[in-house]
């Protein structure tokens, strides 16, 4: 049973590290540049994702001159770009907010002093002018992802990758034995590009995640990207609608971010009804229209007030602030305090829309019935509302 499990993780980790290897290696102009991955996934997992890339170049029949990636290669592309725009985004409003005067935040007493708030954005100025954390980015089911080593971040990035134990024990050993930093002091091939790097072994659907976090270093207070790549459709509409509701808990309106990849209601049927042998045959449980409703906001389903209440009831003040009321109300019909969500176009439409470049199949064609699917996957971009 244990060799199952180890060798299920290492094909999901190593084959989606494999996509954005075999970009670098065979495609004359990548759209994502990963040499960690080359390591991280092994000639094993390459050898087969090499045969997919040539396969999908022969049946695409793209245009020489048109340059064409594998989906899931520009799908990381895509998410790199969306998450440093997000963090340069959060940097601006923390400036802006610590540029305005006392005033613009409290009115004026015979007493006043300083607010809380606006000591919070001076001590972010300074942090940030020193290197020190000012920015948290949290990456819930990360797999072998490889972007505290290779984004450009802004100064004063805390990553926390989140997986589950089997994972994150196999991206320990993997980064090890290919020369890549994990902690501050190492001189190594690949060196971290933030300035703290935390790896977090909890299952993101149980009642104890956010404490760990917490327990790990995570700063509730301070602006923060949540990365879900690759996780959502592997989550029933109760956990997926949980998980968001414990990401609100952890997360102060106006400084706080999700960036979440996400299937179309036919990839979800696909899945359900490609061949028992299929290695993803039955994995996916979820599809978008079961987290953001046709009105744009996020969906709560019939159980997540029970397990957000017994979640609440194992958080301690200490452990996350005001967790409490940083959850919606379970009354409600709606997750709360969530701004309306972006539901961006399919990836193969980003990616020609944005970077000039077609998108390759990524799934052999017994995945889908013998034809492409015509959506394969979008991201949804959420934040909390201030």
């Amino acid at each position: 049973m244990q060799e199952d499990l180890e060798d299920r993780v290492n094909r999901t980790c190593r084959g989606v590290a494999a996509f954005r290897a075999v970009e670098l290696l065979y495609n004359p102009a990548p759209i994502v540049r990963d040499e960690l991955s080359v390591q991280l996934a092994g000639p094993q997992y390459i050898d087969v994702i090499k045969k997919r890339w040539e396969e999908a170049v022969q049946r695409s029949g793209c245009d020489p001159a048109t340059p064409h990636h594998l989906l899931f290669a520009a799908r990381a592309r895509i998410i790199d770009d969306m998450v440093i725009q997000e963090l340069q985004q959060l940097v601006a409003h923390s400036a802006a907010a610590a540029a305005q005067p006392e005033a613009a935040h409290h009115p004026t007493t015979r007493c006043s002093s300083p607010s809380k708030e606006n000591h919070h954005h001076q001590q972010q100025q300074q942090q940030q002018q020193k290197g020190d954390v000012c920015l948290q980015v949290v990456s819930v089911g990360c797999g072998v992802d490889t972007r505290p080593w290779r984004l450009a971040l802004p100064s004063g990035v805390a990553w926390f990758d989140v997986d589950q134990q089997p994972v994150i024990s196999l991206k320990h050993k993997l980064l090890a034995e290919a020369g890549a930093q994990q902690q501050q002091q190492q001189e190594v091939r690949f060196p971290l590009k933030c300035s703290s790097y935390t790896a977090l072994a909890a299952d993101a659907t149980s009642s104890s995640w956010l404490a760990d976090l917490a327990a790990a270093g995570f700063n509730q207070t301070l602006p923060t990207v949540w990365v879900l790549e690759g996780l959502l459709y592997y989550l029933t509409p109760e956990q997926g609608a949980v998980l968001f509701a414990d990401i609100a808990a952890a997360g102060s309106p106006g400084k706080c971010v999700v960036l979440a990849s996400h299937i179309p209601a036919c990839n979800l049927e696909a899945n359900r009804s490609c061949p028992a042998g299929h290695s993803l045959a039955g994995l996916f449980k979820s599809w978008v229209g079961d987290l953001v409703g046709s009105d744009g906001q996020l969906l709560q389903h019939d159980a997540t007030a029970s397990l957000q209440q017994q979640q609440q009831q194992q958080l301690t003040a200490a452990e996350l602030q005001s967790s409490s009321t940083a959850i919606g109300s379970s009354s409600s019909s709606r997750v709360c305090r969530w701004g309306p969500a972006e539901v961006s176009a399919d990836l193969a439409v980003l990616l020609r829309e944005c970077y000039n470049a077609e998108a390759l199949y990524p799934y052999g064609l017994d995945y889908s019935g013998g034809k492409q699917l015509p959506e394969v996957e979008c991201v949804v971009t959420v934040r909390l509302e201030a």
